[in-house]
């Protein structure tokens, strides 16, 4: 007679999918420490000041004639995809502004009209990865990406986030980092790696299991929301990992994931609104924090919710609840 086998116990076929499954997993996140781990390689300093040189001038913008520092990706005809240098350069600005106590805000845009920033530059990437001479290059876009993104995470200076068009991988990680995100009526929001077989990066597998802690913490000025829209939360990000859905303007703001919502008209006002706000010496960060919130949401008008479709609204709640109810628990584990 042949062996009975409990039905609780897995066959060796389901056995030997998780075991390789755990195997990939440790492989990336092995490959990923070591890519963070490895030291920066050393540029000649001819060539670091021609790569400083040309994202000044070229690639990022950068307004200074207040406290209130304007910055903007300038690769409209790439949709503002980032490079090595501009990682690099932007890293050693922030640096500096953040040691600045003249400094009381930082604004995020991109230029052209089309997009904030629609990731890294995947062209240049491949290219480099390609050629064996140039392969490094591409490893020290991701190492760089990586540490400026935990930059924006930690940096005290408030970073506005002005999504003023396509917002998509790398750019999702400039964004989501600050603590303010203002979604426009261009937004087009989304991590699209799932459709090439890669998983979300640049913050975002950080970021979107933990959605649901960000709402009920009140983190970033989300509005004060109940256990259950977390739980919305956790849903939706995982959601959002495993299909790479597009979200436009009124879908950010509506699903929590910007904090405030603003026609891409209203960006000159922004900033101005913001250049005016006086702060007292040695305020806590908090109470600056709460400053500029209350200065955003001066500006928001209830027309820019009119874009907002009730049953559209009632569907995705729909969708966010049975995502909720621990059908899609993987990524919250993490």
């Amino acid at each position: 007679m042949g062996t009975t086998r409990s039905p609780r116990e897995p066959d060796e076929s389901q056995r030997h999918t998780k075991i390789q499954f755990a195997s990939t997993m440790q492989r990336a996140m092995s490959l990923r420490l070591r890519l963070l781990q490895r030291p920066v390689r050393q540029l000649a300093p001819g060539a670091r000041r021609a790569s400083s040189k040309a994202a000044d001038f070229a690639d990022i913008l950068y307004g200074q004639d207040t406290g209130v520092r304007t910055v903007t990706f300038n690769r409209p005809e790439k949709l503002n995809a980032l490079t090595l240098p501009m990682a690099q350069h932007l890293t050693q600005r922030l640096h500096k502004l953040e040691a600045n106590a003249t400094v009381n805000a930082i604004v995020f845009s991109g230029s052209g009209g089309k997009a904030f920033c629609a990731g890294g530059d995947i062209r240049a990437l491949a290219d480099n990865g390609k050629d064996p001479a140039t392969r490094q290059v591409a490893l020290d876009f991701f190492r760089h990406e990586y540490r400026l993104n935990y930059l924006l995470a930690t940096t005290e200076k408030p970073i506005i986030s002005f999504l003023n068009g396509v917002t998509m991988g790398g750019g999702v990680g400039l964004s989501m980092h600050g603590k303010f995100v203002v979604a426009t009526e261009k937004t087009l929001f989304a991590m699209p790696e799932t459709a090439i077989g890669f998983f979300p990066d640049v913050g975002a597998s950080y970021l979107l299991p933990r959605l649901g802690r960000r709402l009920v913490e009140g983190e970033d000025y989300v509005a004060d929301v109940p256990k259950s829209q977390a739980l919305k939360g956790q849903g939706l990000g995982t959601y959002l990992a495993l299909t790479g859905e597009r979200l436009k303007g009124h879908e950010v703001i509506g699903l929590g994931l910007a904090t405030h919502y603003l026609p891409t008209s209203e960006y000159e006002t922004l900033v101005h609104h913001l250049t005016g706000l006086e702060f007292a010496d040695n305020v806590p960060q908090e109470e600056r924090d709460e400053i500029i919130h209350e200065a955003l949401e001066e500006l928001e008008t209830d027309e820019a919710f009119q874009e907002i479709d009730p049953g559209e609204w009632i569907m995705w709640n729909c969708v966010l609840m049975v995502l909720s109810d621990g059908g899609c628990f993987f990524f919250s584990a993490f």
